[in-house]
């Protein structure tokens, strides 16, 4: 790789920061490796990954998302299936926003002839904050939407194998308790992770520009053990548990279903209008539901890849210096993550007519108010 090979490589870490991606793995230690990426091509393949690609995505991600808050909004919020998807949008949303926002402040913070934020105090110290809230929205926004189609899991099968029970079982108010409880918690470990960090303002440099820096405090190196414990409990909880819980569960779900409309349809003669419709609703959200969490295994799948390849293992709450496959590996799981936020829409007009009828009758609402606005403007 030559004799710069050392110092591309420092120079490649550097820009990784503004990369971040909300896979957690556990701590190893990771180092320059034989047939590592040249540092050149990984700097401008994360370039594209996190410039274009990632961005790209998220602004479909966040017109579909607020979309589905609308038509669920429409929908009503009385529906246990409609509590949980519009909770997974809002957190679609976060990590979306938080993702992408965090990348910028890392970028202006990393890229430059002097490393962090140079510019005035007071507006260095405001990027810092905003920073720290995108963190925050960045890895929440990740570990919700891949905490909550466990519990859409859970609904469905409480649907479809106990429905004369469903409505006693799972009712609204019990969901959103469930679903504030699964936000309370994130919130609250990711807002307790800010005292690992720190602000310094210092001109401590070559060119003698006063930065912002953005630091280690003294905290995190008194608390390893914790933050070590930590990112192993979020890349249990977060990714590596509810994986085989989702697809099981949605595997019993099709089985159950496919059961009940065979039985079905051999009594369809004696069943009435009323118990039919019941039937196609039924059938229509709990498809709509296991093809999220369909979507959402295979996203998690590929988050867990890394698990089995040690020198690709990622981390970037919990340490600084990956290697320039791992920085190109994380940020291909980004994209991934990102897909993962921003399909949902696609599902919910695929699977769900109607779903896909109030999308149209916006659609065509929004279209009739900007013409005869334009016919009015026009006299």
């Amino acid at each position: 790789m030559g004799n710069r090979s050392y110092d591309d490589s420092l120079e490649i870490m550097e820009f990784a920061s503004s990369t971040r991606s909300n896979v957690f793995m556990p701590v190893v230690e990771t180092h320059h490796f034989m047939g590592d990426l040249n540092p050149r091509q990984s700097k401008l393949i994360l370039w594209v990954l996190t410039v274009i690609v990632c961005p790209a995505i998220s602004v479909l991600g966040l017109i579909g998302n607020t979309f589905s808050l609308i038509i669920l909004n429409k929908h009503g919020l009385r529906k246990c299936s409609n509590i949980l998807l519009f909770s997974l949008a809002i957190s679609d949303i976060t990590f979306l926003v938080g993702a992408n926002v965090n990348a910028l402040c890392r970028k202006i913070h990393d890229v430059g002839i002097v490393k962090g934020f140079a510019m005035p105090y007071a507006t260095a110290v405001f990027v810092y904050v905003i920073h720290n809230i995108a963190d925050v929205m960045d890895w929440v926004g990740c570990a919700i939407s891949f905490t909550l189609p466990v519990l859409i899991t859970v609904e469905r099968l409480v649907a479809v194998f106990l429905p004369m029970k469903f409505t006693q079982i799972v009712t609204p108010k019990r969901t959103t308790i469930a679903v504030v409880s699964i936000f309370v918690f994130w919130y609250g470990l990711m807002i307790y992770t800010r005292i690992w960090f720190k602000f310094v303002y210092s001109n401590d440099n070559p060119y003698n520009i006063s930065v912002g820096l953005m630091e280690r405090s003294a905290i995190f190196y008194q608390q390893l053990a914790a933050s070590n414990a930590i990112q192993t409990f979020i890349a249990y909880v977060a990714f590596l548990l509810p994986l085989p819980l989702v697809a099981t569960g949605c595997v019993c779900i099709g089985i159950q279903v496919k059961i009940a409309s065979i039985k079905r349809n051999k009594m369809t003669s004696s069943l009435n209008e009323d118990e039919n419709k019941k039937f196609a609703a039924l059938s229509r959200t709990t498809r709509t539901l296991i093809s999220v969490c369909a979507v959402y295994s295979v996203a998690s799948l590929f988050t867990t890849l890394p698990q089995h390849m040690p020198q690709f293992l990622v981390y970037t709450l919990f340490t600084d210096a990956p290697n320039n496959t791992a920085l190109v590996v994380y940020q291909s799981i980004n994209v991934v993550l990102s897909i993962n936020s921003s399909c949902n829409f696609i599902i919910y007009v695929v699977t769900n007519k109607k779903f896909r009828d109030t999308q149209k009758e916006l659609i065509t609402t929004c279209l009739c108010n900007i013409s005869s606005k334009d016919v009015k403007s026009g006299q």
